[in-house]
C-alpha cells in the first residue's frame, strides 16, 4: 500500500498523506486517529490553516497508543513572512511549537530554493529531514 518517493538527502517520504486544510475544529485529531489506524504515515498541515495545535495533540496521543514518532512524516508550509534567511529557523521553531513536538525529526517544509538550503542545514540541528 505504501509508496515513497526519495529525497535528496536519501530519506523516503511516503507520496500519499492525510490533508488537514480546511478541517473543522475537533476533526484533526479523530482524522489523524482513523488516518494511522489504516496505514497513513504522512499528515500534511500549514501555519495557515489554523490547526497545527490539534495536529500536534492528535500526533502526541498516537505517540501515547504506541505509534512511534520516527514512522511518521509531517509536512507542514514555511510561511512567507519566513522566507527572509535569518527567519528561516524562527518559522520551523513556531511551527514545531505549534505542533507539540519541539525536536520533531520527521518534520520537511515546502518553499523557495534558498529557503530549502537552509531548511536543509537545520537538518544538522536534528530538526528536518
Amino acid at each position: 500500500m505504501e509508496r515513497t518517493v526519495t529525497l535528496n538527502n536519501g530519506n523516503e517520504i511516503p507520496i500519499i498523506g492525510l490533508g488537514t486544510y480546511k478541517s473543522k475544529p475537533n476533526d484533526v485529531h479523530n482524522a489523524i486517529k482513523a488516518a494511522l489506524k489504516i496505514g497513513y504515515k504522512h499528515i500534511d498541515c500549514a501555519l495557515l490553516y489554523g490547526n497545527e495545535n490539534e495536529i500536534g495533540e492528535g500526533l502526541q496521543q498516537a505517540f501515547k497508543d504506541g505509534y512511534k514518532r520516527e514512522d511518521i512524516f509531517v509536512t507542514s508550509k514555511l510561511w512567507n513572512t519566513y522566507h527572509r534567511p535569518e527567519l528561516v529557523a524562527k518559522g520551523l521553531e513556531k511551527t514545531l511549537n505549534i505542533l507539540l513536538i519541539y525536536i520533531w525529526n520527521n518534520f520537511i517544509g515546502f518553499t523557495i530554493r534558498l529557503c530549502w538550503s537552509l531548511l536543509n542545514s537545520l537538518a544538522n540541528c536534528w530538526k528536518t529531514r
